[in-house]
């Protein structure tokens, strides 16, 4: 136990006299004193451990008694206590005044060569503050922009869903249509009954709409076949529109000399009662209302991939990323927004006219372009505004 302590009081002194000043030493005074006092009576020390060995014990102690008596005690212990406080004072002197001059030559006189020589690695410190608010803002932008991006992918995940269901519902409104004209169709063998064949057209049933809206229209057409020796195909001829900003239909399932014929027309199509027959006409109003339904897919490979669309209007401008199906749908930021209808395009030209349709059936815009090249298209709208398409993908 005392070998050990006697062991860690030598290693203490060593380290001190190895680092007198260091951070470490929590009383650099004694370890400079020590290094002053034995510098100063290194003629002693030097003789304590360097006797030859013939030399005899009393001839030691006298050596040592003769070299104390030379000086007095308070000469060999009072020069070593005020070389060690000088040193003190010397170093941490020293030490702050060399912080200082670096702390001056990197804080001022950097600054005032870089002033003279590259003015643009130093700012002033309002600019400093400036940029430090903007930081600061650009920071919370940031996360409001995540927190909205959030936002917009749940409601891109439960639009996805409602379009699902509509799909869905579209899908067992077509399945119930299906069964009806099938129902038109054996309608008479249905009741049992057993007609004479006559020649005249008996309508069994007659519907008017488009996509997933239709009337039935059985007793109109019924009356307008009796009345009229033609039929203009419209939305005025029926009395109502089943489905705005679309192309519509008109199917008719008849019978005459007891057989059962299905007819469908397209909008704006006539149709001729010639005696005992149905007969469909083309018009130039039907011919551009079918335009639009094969526009929908040159449309489609026009606009193919993804486009970057900018858009300007007193001097602010507007980005989304777009995509337009061979099915005149478009889609704004992976967002099902608008139907696309009434499209026309003139080849010789490269010009595109197109009207964007809300989902709830309403007119948002019309649209001018012209085709630049594969990867650009330009153009205006009706709301004012100037359009650049980019194609990205």
């Amino acid at each position: 136990m005392v070998i050990e302590y006697i062991r860690e009081t030598f290693e203490n002194i060593r380290e001190r006299i190895k680092n007198p000043f260091s951070e470490s030493n929590k009383t650099p005074f004694a370890g400079a004193f020590l290094i002053a006092i034995i510098i100063y009576n290194w003629e002693l020390f030097y003789s304590l451990f360097n006797f030859e060995s013939w030399i005899s014990r009393e001839s030691k102690i006298l050596i040592i008694k003769k070299y104390l008596n030379e000086r007095k005690w308070h000469e060999r212990i009072g020069w070593p206590l005020a070389i060690s406080f000088l040193s003190i004072v010397f170093y941490y002197t020293f030490n702050y005044i060399s912080l200082g001059i670096s702390t001056f030559f990197r804080r001022w006189f950097k600054g005032l060569i870089l002033y003279y020589t590259d003015k643009s690695q130093i700012i002033s410190r309002e600019e400093h503050e400036t940029f430090s608010k903007k930081t600061i803002a650009l920071k919370n932008r940031n996360e409001t922009l995540k927190e909205n991006s959030t936002k917009l992918e749940e409601e891109n995940e439960n639009l996805h869903s409602q379009l699902g269901e509509l799909t869905s519902q579209f899908s067992k409104l077509k399945s119930e249509k299906d069964e009806l004209e099938n129902e038109a169709l054996k309608h008479q063998s249905d009741k049992g009954l057993i007609k004479e064949k006559s020649e005249e057209i008996e309508i069994l049933y007659s519907h008017y709409g488009g996509e997933s809206s239709y009337l039935d229209v059985t007793e109109i057409v019924s009356r307008l076949v009796k009345k009229n020796s033609r039929i203009l195909i419209n939305n005025k001829t029926f009395g109502q529109d089943p489905q705005m900003y679309s192309v519509k239909s008109l199917l008719i399932i008849y019978e005459v000399h007891g057989e059962r014929v299905k007819l469908t027309a397209s909008e704006e199509e006539e149709i001729e009662v010639k005696g005992n027959k149905l007969i469909v006409h083309k018009t130039e109003n039907s011919n551009l209302k079918l335009n639009y339904i094969k526009n929908e897919k040159i449309l489609g490979n026009i606009f193919k991939g993804v486009w970057k669309l900018t858009s300007i209007k007193n001097g602010k401008n507007y980005q989304e990323n777009v995509r337009i199906d061979e099915l005149g749908n478009y889609y704004s930021n992976n967002n099902f927004t608008f139907f696309i209808k009434r499209i026309q395009i003139n080849e010789k030209t490269k010009n595109i006219k197109f009207d964007k349709i809300t989902q709830e059936r309403k007119l948002h815009s019309q649209e001018n372009l012209d085709i630049i090249s594969d990867n650009k298209i330009k153009g205006v709208d009706s709301l004012g505004f100037s359009l650049e398409y980019e194609k990205i993908n």
